[in-house]
């Protein structure tokens, strides 16, 4: 109340124009977070909202909400204030133990599970995270077999016929005695590809290269990777 505008009505006046616009009252989303695997709740699983949004050059696209959750010791997890409307449902480890998701089980935004929320209402959003996969290994100087330091790491996943990078807008890099942990994978078939980390007008040393010691990306071995498993090369 204390953002009201005050209204002067002096006797037998009639104030015009005392118009309101009424708001749709907020909704909240409500879940349980557990693992595909055994069944037990995942505590610490970021949860956030994507409404559905018209685009102005046609189509529509998913826009991040404000509002978010992250998940109890017991896996559940509660997000008020929501907007009602159309939405989708962003569920991520920062750990990489678990793969990060989309309800319902899906990696791409556009398949997705829609969700219409109604204004004023409580809607309830279970989900069951799949283990990830992980690669580790460690990057040598081909001549003199020291620890090489720095050396950035994609991992490219095979979808259908493409290969599409899985990195989450995280690079894995090779540490002091050159050891690296790409952690948070699908479970798939993958091609790893090694690059060294330079800045800006720093000269590089070692050229790009994929697994297993090839230039060339036909030429790359394709690394499995399990759910819950270190594939190490």
């Amino acid at each position: 109340i204390e953002g009201a505008t005050d209204i002067r009505v002096r006797v037998l006046e009639t104030v015009p124009n005392i118009n309101a616009v009424m708001s749709n009252p907020p909704a909240r989303v409500t879940g349980k977070v557990t693992s595909k695997a055994d069944s037990l709740p995942i505590a610490g699983i970021n949860v956030t909202l994507f409404k559905k949004e018209p685009y102005e050059l046609g189509g529509y696209i998913f826009v991040k909400q404000p509002n978010g959750a992250t998940t109890a010791a017991d896996g559940s997890f509660v997000i008020d204030d929501v907007q009602g409307g159309t939405h989708i449902v962003h569920f991520a480890d920062n750990g990489g133990v678990f793969v990060n998701e989309y309800y319902e089980n899906t990696w791409n935004q556009y398949d997705a599970t829609l969700l219409y929320i109604s204004p004023g209402t409580t809607k309830s959003v279970n989900m069951g995270m799949t283990l990830a996969g992980h690669i580790a290994g460690k990057v040598t100087d081909s001549a003199t077999g020291a620890a090489v330091e720095n050396i950035g790491i994609h991992a490219y996943y095979r979808q259908d016929e493409l290969w599409v990078v899985e990195d989450f807008g995280l690079i894995a890099s090779t540490r002091r005695d050159g050891t690296y942990e790409k952690r948070g994978l699908k479970p798939g078939e993958y091609r790893v590809k090694f690059f060294e980390l330079t800045k800006e007008g720093q000269e590089r040393i070692y050229k790009d290269e994929y697994y297993n010691e090839v230039h060339e990306w036909e030429q790359a071995s394709a690394v499995p990777v399990l759910a819950g498993k270190v594939s190490k090369n």
